[in-house]
């Protein structure tokens, strides 16, 4: 992690720990590096020390029965996926220091964790190929993983595909970056991925799968060979980026995405999903997903391109968080800024926003780029990171 995002994250933390009524707006605070640097606690972790190749995506999650965090990223050979146990208390890696998930054609994982079996699940997208000659073609796949380090007993299940558009008959759809959440009343989780053709190079739709927790292996509640769909759009728009999460006290999922257009502006768009599954009855509340980014009505106005979400919930206040990228100018050089939106933990169908979007983490030049924010609740009221 850069230290710009390092910053943007601790400036975050100190932003929304400071929230105390739904339609409080935050006060700025102004943090020198060394106060930064006095809200961090240990040293780096090395997770990976051995590697001298770029590693991809990464994603983690933290067990709160055993304390230890599991953490997973896009290995340094081609669709491999790694993954490592985390002490939280001591910051000790957990054993031997190359632990494969997968070893190809894995991409872009995700982890949520279940308190009700202390397991975390693990999803990503996998290049599949079949027939002959073999058509490749990308599903979403998915295991259970303990949530303690156990040397050789780390899988609480055998690998399952969450989704796939695929048969040796059908060519369907290219399924990809899986996001993953947990509903803790109901144990039910949701899977949110973009949905399109590879071959293209273009998706169009945000689709959903519902598992049911399950006590040995999560139980396919949706279709899925179809997943339900929760937006579509022309051609001419591209989905990037899903993110979803779950809030207890509102009782619903929110999915959230980037609508990118090569002329228009770019926005963030989300939308409600049921907190349990609804056989017959659609998983998605409203007609249609509502604009979160660049709509503002503040005075700092947002006019341009919002881009890459990510959502948290916040147990304190009772509402969503989304962080995005803001790009405030049209030309190329255009600086990067980090904003956030508040968002009502309900479903609304007057208003899904609390207050208008503010400023986590504003460029002050040209040449600046705060880009790639990643937010999560630390399940500590008041608390968030």
């Amino acid at each position: 992690m850069n230290c710009k995002l390092l910053f943007v994250l601790v400036l975050l933390s100190l932003l929304l720990a400071g929230f105390n009524l739904p339609g409080d707006y935050p006060q700025v605070v102004n943090l020198t590096p060394a106060a930064v640097e006095q809200n961090l606690d240990g040293e780096l972790i090395p997770i990976n020390p051995y590697s001298y190749s770029s590693l991809g995506e990464s994603a983690a999650a933290y067990s709160t029965r055993t304390g230890q965090y599991l953490v997973l990223w896009e290995g340094d050979t081609e669709g491999s996926i790694k993954y490592k146990y985390i002490d939280g208390t001591t910051g000790e890696t957990l054993g031997p220091s190359h632990q494969y998930l997968l070893e190809e054609d894995g991409y872009n994982p995700d982890v949520v964790y279940d308190k009700l079996y202390d397991r975390f699940l693990v999803v990503w997208d996998e290049l599949n190929c079949l027939g002959i000659p073999a058509k490749c073609y990308y599903v979403i796949k998915g295991r259970l993983m303990r949530g303690r380090y156990q040397d050789g007993n780390v899988y609480a299940g055998d690998a399952l595909t969450i989704a796939s558009e695929h048969s040796t008959s059908t060519a369907g759809y290219d399924l990809r970056e899986p996001a993953a959440a947990y509903n803790e009343t109901d144990h039910q989780y949701v899977i949110v991925y973009r949905y399109g053709r590879e071959s293209a190079g273009a998706y169009y739709s945000i689709y959903g799968q519902m598992l049911g927790a399950g006590e040995k292996q999560p139980q396919e509640l949706t279709d899925p060979f179809s997943g339900f769909e929760i937006r579509t759009y022309p051609s001419e728009v591209e989905v990037v980026k899903p993110d979803v999460t779950w809030s207890q006290d509102g009782g619903t999922f929110l999915a959230v995405w980037q609508k990118y257009h090569e002329t228009n502006t770019d926005e963030i768009v989300g939308r409600y999903l049921y907190d349990y599954y609804r056989s017959g009855f659609g998983q998605v509340y409203g007609d249609g997903a509502t604009k979160l980014a660049p709509y503002n009505e503040g005075p700092d106005p947002l006019t341009y391109d919002c881009s890459l979400p990510s959502i948290a919930y916040d147990r304190s206040n009772k509402n969503y968080v989304v962080v995005f990228e803001y790009k405030g100018g049209t030309d190329f050089a255009s600086p990067f800024s980090v904003y956030a939106q508040r968002l009502k933990g309900a479903y609304d169908p007057t208003s899904k926003r609390i207050n208008y979007a503010f400023s986590v983490e504003a460029a002050d030049s040209q040449a600046e780029y705060q880009v790639r924010p990643e937010i999560v609740y630390s399940g500590l009221e008041a608390d968030m990171y």
